[in-house]
């Protein structure tokens, strides 16, 4: 029984010589560009999670599954307030065309870019404490707003918010001291 008989291992030296190309230049931008490479790196993230939650529109859209607020977070304590501004601002606006829905970018896109700024500006013993604080603020913060100005559901805005807070907590708590130490390299 051949195991590679449905699969075709064929590389043309062209598509090796572009996939090659591809490895050499993601590790020449870790390397030599480390902002440019994680504030690439952090869009691709907040694009990817709009594609997979919108991709389970009746299940995940409730929820508060989202990586912008951790990227958003992450950059402003790892690069500073522009830094962090800028990913706040092209992440939020990634997601929502990754997700096809702007309804609320009228009230959140000024509300990233402050959470920018803001973990730009500060400058914690403890990163991680801080981010989660910062998290559950702006969960808190943002939903209010949301809430307010786009005559949100109660049930909704709660449950949405709550599993906000709690997947950026996980996302915080794990990722942070990787994301940093890769930082560091």
């Amino acid at each position: 029984m051949n195991l590679f008989r449905n699969f075709n291992l064929n590389i043309e030296r062209r598509s090796l010589f572009f996939i090659l190309f591809g490895i050499i230049s993601i590790l020449s931008l870790f390397i030599f560009f480390r902002v440019a490479f994680f504030v690439i790196f952090l869009i691709m993230l907040n694009l990817a999670g709009g594609f997979i939650v919108s991709r389970q529109r009746m299940v995940l859209t409730m929820f508060g599954f989202e990586f912008v607020t951790f990227s958003t977070i992450f950059a402003g304590f790892a690069f500073g307030p522009i830094i962090g501004l800028i990913v706040g601002l092209l992440g939020r606006m990634c997601e929502a065309i990754s997700m096809k829905h702007s309804f609320s970018l009228a009230v959140t896109l000024p509300l990233y870019a402050a959470l920018g700024f803001l973990a730009g500006t500060i400058h914690p013993n403890n990163f991680v404490s801080a981010g989660i604080m910062l998290a559950i603020a702006f969960s808190i913060i943002s939903s209010a707003l949301t809430f307010i100005f786009l005559q949100g559901r109660p049930i909704t805005t709660i449950v949405f918010t709550t599993t906000q807070i709690i997947f950026s907590i996980l996302l915080i708590s794990y990722l942070f001291p990787v994301f940093f130490t890769l930082v560091k390299l």
